[in-house]
């Protein structure tokens, strides 16, 4: 880091969660779901039920599983599960005022393409390393330290970590991010800006909160936006 170079927006990442903090219980109503439905198919019948109350969201058509495939291998990884079956069995995206609400693969691809991280790399932000590294940073007076590590390099540079996928935006600077790799494949984060050198903010959001599974986050959303 040059403590005299120039100010830069970048994002701060942290897991997406609930009002207050609180676990989220899904109530269901057993005449009004199939028995025979496993835990996915009652989460994506909750899904559907949240996005039907939301009368400005147009569902795209579902995605072929060849199209999946295909932006699969362009990215070097596989999709969540969640996220790749939602795709492929309910919508390919979202839309509100022919602007997408969520990503389908051609919003996807536009990511990809602008070059701003690599989702075949490791999402690293959430581990216990880089939790101590961040904390250590934080702990340093306003605009001393160095990025010497290079992951925080790569931050620094692009502001957007790898290993996820951009399927929200918020408006501004403010996205929700699919992790597509590791331990935490098929969790959605929230970014928010922040200004490098102030680094300290960067994980400042993601200590003791909750993060979200993907159908449980579209919900949320959904009942929110309705």
């Amino acid at each position: 880091m040059n403590p005299g170079g120039p100010v830069v927006a970048r994002r701060t990442y942290r897991p997406c969660q609930q009002s207050g903090g609180t676990e989220r219980s899904h109530q269901t109503d057993p005449e009004s779901e199939p028995m025979s439905m496993n835990p996915f198919e009652h989460a994506v019948s909750r899904v559907r039920s949240a996005l039907r109350a939301c009368e400005d969201l147009e569902l795209r058509p579902p995605a072929t599983e060849a199209a999946v495939a295909e932006f699969e291998h362009r990215i070097g990884v596989r999709l969540p599960a969640s996220f790749r079956t939602f795709m492929v069995e309910v919508a390919d995206g979202i839309r509100t005022d022919d602007e997408p609400w969520l990503y389908g693969l051609e919003d996807l691809a536009i990511e990809v393409a602008s070059g701003r991280g690599d989702p075949a790399r490791p999402f690293w932000y959430g581990d216990a390393e880089a939790s101590a590294m961040l904390a250590a940073i934080a702990e340093l007076p306003d605009g001393e330290g160095v990025l010497d590590d290079e992951r925080l390099a790569a931050l620094q540079k692009s502001g957007d970590p790898d290993g996820c996928l951009t399927i929200a935006n918020h408006g501004g600077n403010d996205f929700s991010v699919l992790v597509v790799t590791g331990e935490q494949a098929g969790w959605v984060w929230r970014t928010g800006e922040i200004d490098l050198p102030e680094t300290r903010e960067l994980y400042s959001g993601a200590r003791g909160a909750t993060p979200l599974d993907f159908l449980t986050w579209l919900e949320v959303w959904a009942e929110e936006f309705g």
